[in-house]
């Protein structure tokens, strides 16, 4: 600040007073507030928060946390001076052209309580908002521990939440608060959580494994996949340790991968287990005795879905388990079928089937009744008669066996009277 001294002095006294001030404030009431020529009016920040090897933090009151403190010191900074080497009594170097230093990074919240100063003690200043940024980057290196200093510093500029410049036309906004208000929980959000560690899967079945691993500190949920090869067979979200993945491939080796999830859902690093299924159980070689009693009571709440071709889908049967199909209403085994985990079986349907109503009844290894459902084979339109014809037989997927509603629809009867 450049002051003239108009009144009465001495005459060894100056005429021009040289002072610095504190904070964009000072500038919206001068007379001059833009600089001219070689006089330099409006930047503040000096020492090592100018230097440009340190994160300087503006302030910003807890009460007020989108405008900046009337006493925070603006940029940007300016060195006109090489660094000084202070083991050498050399004068450092002037630079050719002032080099401008970008001042200050971030702000950060000052006013908090503390109890140095007693027990309601509020402290203000750059100097209390300067450690809330400096916690916030402890927590994230704790946080991520894989992410050093530079990447964390670059999260905070890049999640650090708009402020309002009240020395707009004097100062630009980067000027007075640079890349905005320092945000904790952003800031977690964009940083990577840490790697799971202890990942293991064992196989509790042919077609499941169990995936457990150790906690991760600070985890918005975990991400589990099942990899066969390339290719991706399973996925399962995870509150925590363990979880189980169904639906994988008999006899195989599968990679297991687990991830963290951050703040904002995204998964972390990845870590890897190997884990072998084993061979499905020989299915039995016996044919049971045709059950009977196919009464409405005993059907079990099985469902169909059947498109008139060569394979019907039948779920909520006990899950993977061997049962034994037959076809009614005159008793035919079509053979012993495999469910899956969810309890859904594929069975083979017979290409010659009487145009009426049919039946699916289900047996266990020991020979009960596990359920039944029925189905209805229309009578093919006269138009399609002369092309009738069957397609060989296919294993599809429950979700692509949709009804057709054309000639040939697969409905649950409620029949009431016992088989025969």
């Amino acid at each position: 600040m450049l002051v003239r001294d108009l009144t009465e002095r001495e005459p060894n006294d100056p005429a021009l007073w040289i002072g610095t001030f504190v904070g964009g404030a000072a500038l919206d009431w001068r007379e001059y507030d833009s600089s001219t020529g070689p006089d330099r009016v409006g930047p503040a920040g000096y020492g090592h928060g100018a230097d440009g090897s340190a994160v300087s933090i503006a302030a910003v009151d807890w009460e007020q946390p989108d405008v900046p403190e009337y006493f925070s010191s603006p940029g940007t900074a300016r060195l006109l001076f090489e660094p000084l080497d202070p083991l050498t009594a050399v004068p450092s170097a002037a630079y050719p052209e002032p080099v401008l230093v970008s001042t200050p990074y971030l702000a950060g919240v000052d006013g908090t309580r503390t109890s140095f100063f007693g027990d309601d003690h509020r402290f203000y200043g750059t100097s209390a908002a300067a450690p809330h940024v400096a916690a916030m980057h402890a927590l994230a290196a704790e946080y991520a521990p894989d992410a050093d200093a530079e990447a964390i510093v670059a999260a905070l500029v890049e999640t650090a939440a708009p402020l309002t410049n009240p020395h707009a036309g004097v100062l630009d906004d980067a000027a007075v608060f640079g890349a905005g208000l320092a945000d904790g929980v952003a800031l977690l959000g964009a940083l990577p959580a840490r790697s799971a560690a202890g990942v293991t899967a064992v196989a509790t079945s042919p077609i499941r494994v169990q995936v457990s691993w150790a906690p991760v500190a600070g985890a918005a949920g975990y991400v589990v996949e099942v990899h066969r090869g390339a290719d991706l067979v399973a996925t399962a979200e995870a509150a925590g340790s363990p979880v189980e993945v169904a639906g994988l491939e008999p006899s195989t080796e599968h990679t297991v991968r687990v991830a963290a999830r951050n703040a904002a859902g995204e998964p972390g690093p990845w870590t890897h287990a190997v884990v072998g299924t084993p061979a499905l159980p020989p299915g039995p070689d016996q044919d049971p005795v045709a059950p009977s009693g196919l009464t409405e009571s005993s059907a079990g709440g099985l469902a169909i879905v059947w498109d008139g071709g060569s394979q019907a889908v039948v779920s909520n049967l006990p899950g993977e388990t061997w049962a034994a199909a037959w076809l009614y209403s005159t008793p035919q085994f079509l053979g012993w079928v495999r469910t899956d985990a969810d309890g859904v079986a594929r069975v083979p349907i017979p290409s010659d089937l009487e145009p009426r109503a049919h039946r699916l009844a289900f047996l266990d290894a020991d020979g009960e009744l596990l359920g039944w459902v029925g189905f209805e084979v229309a009578a093919p339109a006269p138009s399609a008669l002369a092309n009738s014809g069957t397609e060989p037989g296919l294993v599809l997927p429950a979700a692509a066996l949709l009804l057709a509603g054309i000639a040939l629809a697969a409905i649950a009867t409620r029949r009431r009277t016992a088989a025969g």
